[in-house]
């Protein structure tokens, strides 16, 4: 008999060991029962495990998900079965032989249709417009919301389904003809009702290039016989699936029953392999062998969930001592087994950021002694092991951050500001060229996701870390990007970085806060752990940002505001509309976006494990390349073409004092005062920028820029520095007081930049300080 299935399980066990997955959502549950127990003896819907209902009240069973908790009741003709409960969520589905039906009838559905586009009918056999999605489970929920009748589908391209439209003994005979011409040559089929009239019937047959042309010419002769049209007897790609009820609501089953459906599904063929152009643009980790002589197989860790932590750790000393030596460290509790030790290894190596990959090596490379139930069976250990350790290490990280979030809230004023600053890039994006707004979109809305993860207005923005964050490989396109949003979208702060410290400085970005009284009304994200973009298509991050801005909406106002036609006024095209539909059926496959039974689409963040494991991937092996990279322009101050360009820049630089110290007093006093006064003329930004390229050309010189501050400083006698003092007190008082600010700012700024020392004031020095120069 079936176990009553616990909240967030994934599959039940029966009792002669069979496994069966249910479906994602009570609706496709209680949709596939319908469909399967229809017609059925004895079959009734209760509210109350059936323990108050008579046979007087035994109904037929519709479609319609159950609006309370209820059950289905059902007994085989001659005899009744002892029930057996399951529950799915507010589902409690009585009988277990028709959830092991309706689990296969999904499954097999999964094999014969493409995964892709699933659209919906409405009554009259019409098409609902805008509703499309890239999950059977979503689009079977529709069903009987919002005009919806039924769902079709799109076959694989090795399949066909024979749609005979002909009614009582004619669609018979001609079902008959069609599949003894399958069965005679070997082809795969099966037979199921099409709902409506008696007679009518879909036959699924497997197919390859010879036997089409042979199955075409073969209709076209029953058409010929039957005196019939091309309407009655077809050839289709697109249908009903098997786990949809007909558009009149009737639920139809394959037929055969049962013991049909276990055997068509049993043999049913595999899909064919992908497309040489689809495999190149996914990234696969390379996989060991498996023990066990199981050889090259890698279907067992391509289910294997990533560790929530991605940079790896070292493991602790205890454990890595376990695992090359075999000696069992000390364990609290009562249960000191092989099995235990195994457990609380694979958990420190998930805690520890090992990929999936990397941990079944580990295993592989142990001492004898340490892993060897592992390493006879990878599927246990993958299954019930490293997942389960993948598990509970995510829920006990998602327990910390939450309550990190809550003693740590990102401050209203900061989610509002990067708020309004997302509103403002998606009206910047008509301001860049179409092609390139993607670019435009992906890192702005990166650099705006990083403020929101550290609750900082201001933020630092390396090249490779936006690399990483949106999969753009071309620097140049971003540093473009990043120019472009300078002045618009905020302040793109350039002095900060320091040549002599790259590897913990760079440019940093900035946006406003918002104006006391202006702040937006905005939401406290549950999650700040960056989504992974990097597998989707880079139209899907500028939908997705949409919809979580503006809600759910339809598919054209929703290309109007991602900013997908060429211009403003422009209309959508149906070029526009199929790049917005591919996009956003990638984002629901992600489990980043879904299609309403309305229509309109909105934005969830629950990305699927297949998601996030294809995200790690591609991320390490940019993660890869940036390093190599980072490392190779850190080593060029060690190399002879470095050497050279400093020995050069040192010949130059003497070459100019050399020039200096010819000129005559006269003519360096008239250099000193020209310059100057274009000097005073810049804006108190082209100053600092104007200190720092100068002090930037004599760091690359060999001039030590401490050194040579301190040196000038000492060398200033105190009449000098009471000249000095006086002018330039006399000019910053003159100076407006928002002025009189940002100049004090960047003379700091440049300050700590350079790492400029604060001098000691003699008496006389402290005294003219105090009296009005605060840049001395």
């Amino acid at each position: 008999m079936l176990q009553a299935l616990p909240s967030g399980s994934t599959s039940v066990e029966l009792s002669e060991g069979d496994r069966v997955a249910p479906a994602a959502s009570p609706e496709a549950v209680w949709g596939a029962l319908a469909l399967l127990l229809a017609g059925q003896s004895r079959v009734r819907l209760s509210h109350d495990r059936g323990r108050n209902y008579s046979d007087r009240h035994e109904r037929a069973l519709t479609s319609a998900f159950p609006s309370a908790p209820a059950a289905v009741c059902g007994g085989f003709p001659g005899a009744r079965v002892e029930p057996a409960w399951v529950l799915f969520d507010s589902v409690c589905v009585l009988a277990g032989w028709a959830l092991v039906s309706a689990s296969s009838v999904l499954a097999l559905d999964g094999l014969l249709f493409e995964p892709g586009s699933w659209r919906a009918l409405d009554a009259s056999n019409g098409a609902v417009p805008g509703l499309v999605s890239s999950s059977l489970g979503n689009a079977l929920g529709w069903v009987g919301k919002g005009g919806v009748a039924t769902v079709f589908g799109r076959l694989r391209s090795d399949f066909r389904v024979v749609d005979v439209d002909l009614s009582g003994d004619r669609g018979d005979a001609v079902t008959g003809l069609v599949a003894d011409w399958a069965r005679k040559r070997g082809r795969w089929h099966l037979v199921r009702p099409s709902g409506g009239p008696l007679g009518r019937h879909h036959i699924f047959v497997h197919i390859d290039r010879a036997v089409l042309s042979q199955l075409k010419d073969y209709i076209g002769g029953l058409r010929r016989s039957f005196k019939v049209s091309s309407s009655s007897i077809d050839v289709r790609t697109a249908v009903r699936p098997l786990s949809a009820p007909h558009r009149s609501g009737t639920a139809t089953q394959i037929l055969g029953g049962a013991r049909m459906l276990r055997e068509v599904l049993r043999t049913c063929p595999a899909a064919a392999p992908t497309k040489p152009g689809a495999e190149r643009r996914r990234r696969h980790t390379k996989v060991p062998p498996t023990a066990a002589g199981h050889g090259p197989r890698a279907s067992w860790l391509d289910g294997a969930l990533p560790s929530p932590r991605k940079a790896r750790r070292v493991l602790p000393v205890e454990w890595a001592g376990f695992l090359k030596q075999g000696t069992r460290p000390q364990v609290g509790g009562t249960d000191h087994s092989g099995s235990t030790f195994e457990l609380i290894v694979t958990k420190k190596m998930a805690a520890a950021g090992y990929t999936p990959a990397q941990a079944w090596e580990t295993v592989l490379s142990a001492h004898p002694s340490a892993m060897p139930k592992a390493c006879k069976n990878q599927e246990r250990w993958v299954r019930y092991v490293w997942n389960r350790s993948v598990q509970d290490l995510a829920l006990f990280l998602k327990d910390q951050d939450h309550a990190a979030a809550m003693s740590e809230p990102v401050p209203d004023e900061v989610l509002a500001a990067v708020a309004a600053a997302r509103r403002r890039l998606h009206v910047l994006l008509w301001d860049y060229p179409a092609r390139q707004r993607d670019t435009l979109a992906c890192v702005g809305h990166a650099v705006l996701d990083r403020m929101e993860r550290t609750g900082d207005l201001r933020v630092p923005v390396p090249e490779w870390n936006l690399v990483l964050d949106t999969g753009i490989t071309s620097r140049q396109s971003i540093r473009a990007a990043l120019r472009f949003l300078d002045g618009r979208l905020g302040l793109l702060h350039r002095d900060v970085l320091d040549p002599t410290q790259a590897a913990t400085t760079s440019f940093e970005f900035e946006i406003k806060p918002l104006q006391a009284g202006a702040v937006l009304k905005s939401y406290q994200p549950s999650n700040h752990t960056p989504l992974p973009w990097l597998p989707l298509p880079r139209t899907s991050r500028r939908l997705w940002q949409a919809l979580r801005q503006n809600g759910p909406l339809p598919l054209p106002a929703l290309c109007h505001s991602a900013a997908l036609p060429a211009e403003l006024s422009t209309p959508v095209s149906p070029a526009v509309l199929r790049t917005a539909r591919a996009s956003l059926l990638s984002l629901e496959r992600a489990g980043l976006a879904r299609c309403t039974p309305e229509g309109p689409w909105e934005a969830i963040a629950c990305p699927t494990s297949e998601h996030l494991a294809e995200g790690q991937s591609m991320r390490e092996d940019l993660e890869h390349a940036a390093a190599a990279a980072r490392s190779s322009y850190r080593s060029k101050q060690a190399t002879s073409w470095a050497a050279q360009r400093r020995d050069a820049l040192e010949k130059v630089h003497t070459r100019y004092k050399t020039w200096w110290e010819n000129l005559t007093p006269e003519e360096r006093q008239e250099r000193q005062e020209r310059h100057g006064r274009a000097f005073a003329k810049m804006s108190v930004r082209d100053q600092e920028a104007f200190k720092a390229r100068q002090a930037r050309q004599r760091i690359s010189a060999g001039v030590d820029e401490a050194n040579r501050y301190r040196t000038w400083w000492s060398n200033l006698t105190n009449q000098d520095y009471l000249q000095r003092s006086t002018e330039r007190a006399a000019a910053f008082a003159a100076l407006p007081q928002p002025l009189q600010e940002a100049t004090v700012v960047s003379w700091k700024r440049h300050r700590r930049l350079f790492g400029l020392p604060a001098m000691s004031l003699s008496g006389n020095k402290r005294t003219l300080l105090l009296a009005g120069d605060p840049q001395a």
